[in-house]
Formats: structure tokens, C-alpha cells, sequence
């Protein structure tokens, strides 16, 4: 017991400077009051605020400048095909720049781009910025957004140029709806033209044809061409059976109205009566006649023709018969009716005329 006692003491004197230590430290912390100043900033602080701070973002943008960086990100934007007509309104579009969205509004009028402008940018840098708002200008002129980024504002530039981009894709004409706007001006270009012509020819009636009887033509499909309201018209007509079975109007330049009108009250009448002995259409009258105009010169091409050779013939055997002696009188009776027979029969030629 003795010598664990002596241990004891002999260790509580080594460790007792070492506690005597921490508790004068911890006791200096405690007591410790940070000193006041009149002004809320330090002295330190005071000073270092009127030092001019560089501007790290501005550093960083023209540094950008020299390295190739993805679009958007103050790289190139690149060439693009472009539709070059647009529906007319206003479009909103945003992309990139520098410091955050630039977001633009196009004016498109007449199909054009008309004027570019801006609807904000929070955080570009104005310095910049303001040199690359020229290219709204510059886009809305060549009615395009194929055009380089202003020098020193790279970022800037290619934030507006792709925003745009962004706007002209809502704008943008489909093919569909091209090739209906330019059949729609065609339309109204042929209409202007026919209402000039119709001034023209007031005063003058329309060349109504000859009529064509019901006649014998060969099977085949022929065409034919008139003189219609607009111009030359065209038409397919088709022979079956030795009959007129259809009559299509084929390339014209009249008006589709008269056009119809004429349309649906000759070509029922035509192939029921077998010819164009038929009545043009009150209204429609100079559509009418060029329509029976091309009819008759189509069925001139199809119409059979009588071997004339065979008709030469039968003439001179009947001169023969006539001038033969009158003891053969029984034989010059059997010629005549044998000539008489040949003049009734109708004579078809195959395609070779034999």
C-alpha cells in the first residue's frame, strides 16, 4: 500500500504543470474581448475597398475569344441553309451568350426579316454587349443570319445570332406551304391576266366551229387543240367501238370556273349526240368553243377514210360497161349491179392502209 501511495504522488507531480498550464490558457480565451472601432470595416478593410478590382469575366471573354469553344459557348455558329421566306408576325427566340440567355424578338414582314431587337441579356457585360447588338441591324439587312460575330464580343455575337435562329425556326415556311403560296400567286397571276383579256375580248364573239356530225372513226385515243379564253387548250379524246367514250380537257389557260361550267354542259352532250353539233354554254362561251374547237380536231384525226383506189376502179369498169356492145346487155346488167353493190359497201383500212 505504501509504495502504491508513493506512485501515486509521484505521478500526480509530473502531471500537475501540465494541468496548471491548460488552465491558465483556457482561462485567457475566456477572458479575451475583441477590440471596437468607430467604423464597421476594419482599417484593413476600409483600404482595401478603394482598391479597383480587375474585371475577371471581362478577362475571361476576350481570352475565350482566342479558343475554339462548342456554339453557344462563344464558338462559331456556323453557316446554315435558311428557308429565306417566313411567315409574317412577330417570333421570340433565345440562346447563350456570355453570361447567361440573350433572348430577341423578329419582325418578319412580306416574307422578310424586317427588324431585330432585343428583349433582354441579365448577364452580359454592357461594354461588350453593346458592340455586338450591331449584328441586328446587319441580320435584318441581309435577311439572314449568316454573318460573322464583331470582333471583341464574340460570346455576345453568337448569343444574338443563334437566338434568332431560334426565333426564325417558329417562322419558318414549310415546303408544303411554299408550293401552295406560289400556286395561289400563280392562280391570281393567270386570274389578272384573264380579267385583261376579258376586257379585250368583249366586243368580239368567240369562233364557234362547224359542227361534226355522228361519223365512222377507228379506236385509239386523240388529241386536239383549241382556242380557249386564256390560250391554246388541249384535249384527249377517246374512240372505243367506233364511238366517242370520253372527252378530257388537258393543258389550258382559262379561268377553272368557266372552265368547269363549260366543261360539264359540252362533253355529256358531245359523247350523247356522237359529234359537236351541240350548243355552247351561255357564260362560258369562249371556254365552250375552244373545247369544241379541240373536240373536232381530234375525231379529224380519227375519221376512216374509203379506199380511193378501189373507188377509181369501180368508175372505169362503169364507163366499160356502158360503152360495150348491146348484145351484152345481160352482161353489162350483172356489172351494173356488181358496181352498184361496191358504191354501198363501206371499206375499212387496217392500220398499214391495205
Amino acid at each position: 500500500m505504501m509504495i502504491n501511495a508513493r506512485s501515486l504522488i509521484k505521478y500526480i507531480k509530473i502531471l500537475l504543470p501540465a494541468v496548471l498550464v491548460a488552465f491558465l490558457v483556457l482561462d485567457s480565451i475566456m477572458a479575451y474581448k475583441a477590440p471596437t472601432f468607430a467604423d464597421t470595416k476594419s482599417p484593413v478593410q476600409t483600404a482595401a475597398a478603394k482598391v479597383k478590382k480587375p474585371n475577371l469575366r471581362l478577362k475571361q471573354q476576350k481570352k475565350g475569344e482566342k479558343k475554339k469553344s462548342p456554339v453557344g459557348l462563344g464558338g462559331s455558329p456556323g453557316t446554315v441553309k435558311e428557308a429565306g421566306d417566313y411567315k409574317d408576325g412577330e417570333y421570340t427566340g433565345s440562346a447563350r451568350g456570355f453570361g447567361g440567355l440573350i433572348t430577341v424578338k423578329v419582325t418578319i414582314k412580306n416574307g422578310k426579316i424586317a427588324k431585330v431587337s432585343i428583349v433582354s441579356a441579365p448577364g452580359e457585360d454592357a461594354a461588350y454587349f453593346n458592340k455586338a447588338k450591331s449584328l441586328t441591324g446587319t441580320i435584318a439587312k441581309r435577311n439572314s443570319t449568316n454573318v460573322d460575330a464583331v470582333s471583341g464580343a464574340t460570346y455576345s455575337s453568337n448569343g444574338i445570332i443563334m437566338a434568332v435562329r431560334n426565333a426564325l425556326s417558329k417562322a419558318a415556311i414549310s415546303d408544303k406551304a411554299k408550293k401552295k403560296i406560289k400556286q395561289k400567286s400563280k392562280k391570281n397571276k393567270n386570274s389578272a391576266k384573264n380579267d385583261k383579256r376579258r376586257k379585250i375580248k368583249k366586243n368580239e364573239p368567240a369562233k364557234i366551229p362547224e359542227p361534226i356530225s355522228e361519223g365512222t372513226w377507228k379506236d385509239g385515243t386523240y388529241t386536239g387543240t383549241g382556242e380557249g379564253f386564256g390560250g391554246e387548250l388541249t384535249v384527249s379524246v377517246v374512240i372505243k367501238d367506233g364511238r366517242i367514250v370520253s372527252v378530257k380537257i388537258g393543258k389550258n389557260s382559262d379561268d377553272k370556273e368557266y372552265l368547269q361550267k363549260a366543261k360539264d354542259g359540252i362533253i355529256p352532250k358531245v359523247i350523247e349526240k356522237q359529234g359537236t353539233n351541240v350548243d355552247t354554254v351561255s357564260g362560258a362561251t369562249y371556254s365552250s368553243a375552244g373545247i369544241l374547237q379541240a373536240i373536232n380536231d381530234a375525231l379529224s384525226k380519227a375519221v376512216v377514210k374509203n379506199d380511193s383506189d378501189q373507188n377509181n376502179s369501180s368508175s372505169t369498169a362503169d364507163k366499160t360497161d356502158k360503152s360495150s356492145d348491146s348484145g351484152q346487155k345481160h352482161q353489162t346488167t350483172e356489172a351494173a349491179k356488181t358496181i352498184d353493190i361496191t358504191k354501198r359497201v363501206k371499206v375499212y383500212c387496217d392500220a398499214d392502209e391495205d
